[in-house]
């Protein structure tokens, strides 16, 4: 087989509204386009996915949580960045080669391509071709069947899920991201909720990374460049920072573009939300340093009132706080 970027014609398939028959479609947001549609027949816990035609040009973000069913639940775990490729009535999600790179050199640069390749995650029959003209796949056997694939040891799950004994948590689908989970047994038994919040990455944001001085700590994200030739550079490393700007870069003190917003959970303690909140908010004199005010707003989540509660913590449009 070889990789396939244009749709087949819809005769190669079984019709789309036989294999959708008895499915509900997922509405999260009214008169939108969502990233995948989604279809789900909540009877036997079976969700498809419908990809946009354009799929093959889109890079996406994986989020991971188990979000229930151990100890640290609610911590978001793994990450990845993918893409899907096509071959013939199958389709891959691939995971693409980020950490070995060679700048400058054009035949270093060869090799290097030649030598670390793509991986494979998973594989997946096509089931048939939507409306829109994208391949239709099963959420199932990508999320709760190659659960492992994604969180390792964390998403090992029981003999059972793989029969069938799971149910669908959370299916949501918007026009950036979809959240999709689902409760399955896990090896050892116990029930676990495993939650993936997938969304389109933008391409281009005006976002410049920044070099990490070794001297300050910092969370990285880094690759070897391996056309240099000190091995004390080899290693590439970028702080993970925040993009925020002034709105008015011409006065000393600005409100922000956009500011930071979090969310305090509702299963945090009243008795405790405010001097969370306050923790919080500290952070504000460190931003009115570099000259922008008011950077950071935190809401509470709250059950009684119903605020914020459409938000999962899991998505990753949305900076939670969370109790443990």
């Amino acid at each position: 087989a070889t990789a396939q970027t244009s749709s087949s014609s819809t005769k190669d398939f079984p019709p789309h509204a036989k294999i959708l028959e008895g499915f509900t479609k997922v509405v999260s947001k009214a008169n939108i386009t969502p990233m995948y549609t989604l279809y789900q027949r909540k009877k036997d816990a079976q969700m498809y996915a419908e990809l946009p035609r354009t799929y093959a040009s889109k890079k996406y973000y994986i989020a991971l949580t188990v979000a229930s069913g151990e100890t640290y639940a609610g911590l978001q775990g793994n990450d990845m960045y993918v893409y899907w490729r096509r071959y013939n009535k199958r389709i891959a999600l691939m995971q693409p080669q980020m950490d070995k790179r060679a700048s400058g050199d054009k035949g270093a640069a060869s090799s290097v391509k030649r030598l670390f390749t793509d991986r494979l995650l998973v594989d997946l029959p096509i089931v048939t071709i939507g409306p829109g003209g994208g391949p239709v796949i099963d959420m199932d056997a990508l999320f709760v069947t190659n659960a492992s694939r994604f969180f390792g040891s964390a998403g090992s799950v029981s003999s059972s899920a793989r029969l069938g004994v799971f149910s669908i948590a959370t299916a949501k689908a918007f026009k950036s991201n979809i959240e999709v989970a689902f409760e399955v047994p896990s090896s050892r038994g116990n029930l676990k909720k495993l939650h993936y919040s997938v969304s389109e990455i933008p391409a281009s944001t005006g976002y410049k990374p920044r070099v990490a001085d070794q001297r300050v700590g910092f969370f990285t994200t880094s690759y070897s460049d391996l056309a240099k030739y000190n091995d004390r550079e080899t290693r590439v490393r970028y702080i993970n920072r925040w993009k925020i700007e002034k709105a008015d870069s011409k006065l000393k003190i600005s409100p922000p573009k956009s500011p930071l917003v979090f969310y305090i959970e509702h299963t945090t303690p009243i008795r405790y939300r405010r001097w969370v909140k306050d923790g919080i908010l500290a952070w504000n004199k460190a931003f009115e340093n570099i000259g922008i005010s008011d950077a950071i707003e935190v809401y509470y989540q709250d059950l009684a009132s119903g605020a914020h509660m459409d938000k999962d913590p899991e998505d990753v449009n949305y900076n939670f706080v969370r109790w443990l």
